[in-house]
């Protein structure tokens, strides 16, 4: 999150706010106030809860429910959100974690940059032991991204090939 100036406008509750945040993920961008944060975070950590939902204005947009849960994990667990099924992936990052450790994980290696491993992930809430695991492999650091289970596991075929 980052601060924003868009009119001050709440995404949520359509207010004219002195403090907003700018949150950014895979299918956009919107504004929320300190007041809406509070009850935004509720509905993250309880997804059952139909007090508060995402406002109509993403929508609109044309951003899927796909979109909608991965900002919502972005947001969680204060991690970016990206749509890797477009990307083509570099071979030989692709070969710094075997193709088993990407299916057993969900993940698949984004991009090496100096001594850190760039890695999409669908379950961030596995993040800690992902780490462990990639760190004790590939002596390099971890950083994560969230991203369609679906699209990950489309790639990792193709990451083998």
């Amino acid at each position: 999150m980052e601060d924003a100036s868009q009119d001050n406008v709440c995404s949520f509750c359509k207010k004219t706010k002195d403090k907003i945040k700018k949150i950014t993920f895979s299918g956009g961008q919107f504004f929320i106030c300190i007041e809406c944060r509070a009850e935004f975070k509720k509905m993250i950590d309880n997804p059952g809860d139909d007090a508060f939902r995402l406002p109509v204005s993403i929508e609109e947009t044309g951003n899927t429910e796909l979109d909608r849960k991965l900002a919502e994990l972005s947001i969680k667990y204060q991690i970016a959100a990206i749509d890797i099924s477009a990307f083509d992936l570099d071979p030989e990052t692709i070969k710094l974690i075997p193709a088993p450790l990407c299916m057993e994980y969900c993940i698949i290696p984004i991009n090496k940059y100096e001594n850190s491993l760039i890695v999409a992930i669908a379950d961030p809430s596995t993040m800690e032991d992902v780490k462990k695991v990639l760190g004790k492999n590939t002596g390099l650091e971890i950083e994560f991204l969230v991203a369609d289970k679906q699209a990950i596991i489309d790639k990792i075929p193709h990451a083998i090939n």
